[in-house]
């Protein structure tokens, strides 16, 4: 997922039997899960989360 301003785009992520609406909810509520473990283990100790800056002119999203 990528946040930029005024939207949020998602990537890799599939579902059966699920509308596009239902999928991007789903793939949204994990990220929310995601990004407060993440937040919380670099609040922990530097270094400590996998969080990273994106720039918008690269090509691909960061692994």
């Amino acid at each position: 997922m990528i946040v930029e301003k005024g939207r949020i785009l998602i990537q890799g992520f599939e579902a059966n039997d699920a509308s596009c609406r239902e999928l991007v909810v789903l793939a949204a509520a994990w990220a929310i899960g995601e990004l407060q473990r993440e937040m919380l283990k670099t609040i922990e100790r530097p270094g400590g989360g996998n969080l990273c800056m994106y720039e918008p002119e690269q090509k691909e999203m960061p692994n």
